[in-house]
């Protein structure tokens, strides 16, 4: 990640008019450290829970790890028993300290159609298959969600969350780009016979005007 402040981004989403809306969010919780580089993951639970989302993308997550022995997806989605997030997976994009780091996806709509995973990186993704400890793998996930439109059209929505590489010059994150798009492109888009809308999030380490975005 680059040395820039954690972002907490928050999307509200008209999906059918006014009638209903999603809060979709994605944060970069640099495995549970606040704003003061401290590591609480109570601070981050409580801040995610501030914003009371219906989605959430988590980035730098770890799980079970010597640093912090604690599966960090399930204390956040599990934090507020009012609003405890329904469905989540964490998807480990390495081994790391005899635990996972990877990214996350949570929802509080308990139906969720399919979780999508993909891992790669930006030299040889084949490796990435069955990675070892040091292999410096990319990880993918997103969840497919049912909705009903008011004309009983049936829309799968997609929510998904990616960390890109960070090399120097963006062509890591670009080559890491062009690989997500091909996959989702074979497993989505081609395949997919219901309407559909994907939301994508993550830390992409780049600008918006870099080609990797676009």
């Amino acid at each position: 990640m680059m040395h820039l402040p954690c972002i907490l981004l928050s999307i509200l989403i008209n999906l059918i008019s006014s009638t209903f809306s999603f809060r979709f969010g994605t944060y970069n919780i640099r495995a549970g450290s606040n704003f003061e580089h401290v590591y609480n993951l109570t601070e981050t639970a409580k801040t995610i829970q501030h914003f009371n989302f219906d989605f959430l993308a988590l980035q730098e997550v770890d799980n079970m790890t010597t640093r912090h022995p604690v599966d960090q997806t399930t204390f956040i989605a599990q934090y507020d028993p009012e609003q405890r997030f329904q469905a989540y997976h964490f998807e480990k994009m390495r081994n790391f300290q005899n635990g996972g780091y990877g990214v996350s996806i949570l929802s509080k709509k308990s139906t969720v159609n399919r979780v999508l995973t993909y891992h790669y990186n930006n030299t040889t993704p084949e490796q990435c298959e069955v990675s070892k400890e040091g292999d410096y793998c990319q990880g993918l996930v997103l969840f497919e969600i049912p909705f009903e439109l008011q004309d009983k059209t049936q829309l799968s929505i997609y929510f998904g969350t990616t960390h890109l590489g960070i090399g120097l010059g963006g062509l890591q994150q670009l080559t890491e780009a062009k690989q997500i798009v091909r996959w989702m492109t074979d497993s989505i888009i081609n395949v997919t016979h219901n309407p559909y809308v994907i939301f994508m999030t993550g830390d992409f380490n780049t600008i918006p005007t870099d080609d990797s975005i676009k």
